[in-house]
């Protein structure tokens, strides 16, 4: 990836990036293209790690048989989607507690309500 960046792209399309990657790497690599993303490159990705695209994506599309279906905000798309989302929202979903979509969307909003 790093070769891909010399020449400046204004636009990096990546394939499964966190595929064999380790918790480690992978927090890593999401920091990297984080920091790429508010230096102003577009990043587009494609991957079946809801938990990353979750941390890391602000905008996500479903595509079926060649097609988009449908393309929203981050949390929107995980928290209104019933078999795409990630594992904390299954959790929360239904429960007492607010539902969120990632768990430093827990530790932000429960933290704060537990201060009220």
């Amino acid at each position: 990836m790093i070769g891909s960046l010399l020449a400046e792209p204004k636009i990096l399309l990546i394939d499964e990036p966190t595929k064999g990657l380790d918790p480690q790497s992978k927090k890593a690599f999401g920091e990297i293209v984080s920091d790429l993303v508010k230096e102003g490159l577009t990043v587009v990705m494609v991957t079946h790690d809801i938990e990353f695209a979750a941390n890391h994506a602000t905008r996500c599309s479903m595509l079926f048989q060649g097609e988009i279906t449908v393309t929203e905000r981050t949390r929107d798309f995980f928290h209104e989607n019933t078999y795409y989302t990630t594992v904390v929202n299954r959790v929360t979903r239904n429960s007492h507690v607010s539902p969120v979509v990632t768990l430093e969307e827990a530790k932000r909003l429960w933290h704060v309500q537990s201060q009220s």
